[in-house]
């Protein structure tokens, strides 16, 4: 996403958590993923498909461009969900 401000963080975090769709497309990926496959979720935006991932792959990089801020709720989840393990969330271009 090009342009993150508080009422478009808001959204997007209404629509991942009250939406299965990130749910959903990590069940459809996680079975055609080798045992142990480390995925790179590039334009991770808040983390929400990371975390999903990280029920099926041995890890998860996030990378998004996005300023900090964003990637500070995705490890805020990642805190609150203790059990996915083997993510990591960077600033960057994933290009």
């Amino acid at each position: 996403m090009a342009f993150w401000d508080a009422d478009t963080i808001r959204f997007m975090i209404d629509a991942c958590e009250h939406a299965p769709y990130n749910r959903e497309l990590a069940a459809y990926i996680g079975p055609r993923l080798a045992p142990g496959a480390h995925v790179c979720d590039a334009g991770c935006g808040l983390g929400y498909l990371s975390l999903e991932l990280a029920r099926h792959a041995g890890r998860v990089t996030a990378v998004d461009r996005s300023p900090e801020a964003q990637l500070r709720r995705a490890r805020h989840r990642q805190r609150r969900h203790p059990l996915r393990r083997g993510r990591r969330y960077a600033a960057g271009d994933a290009l």
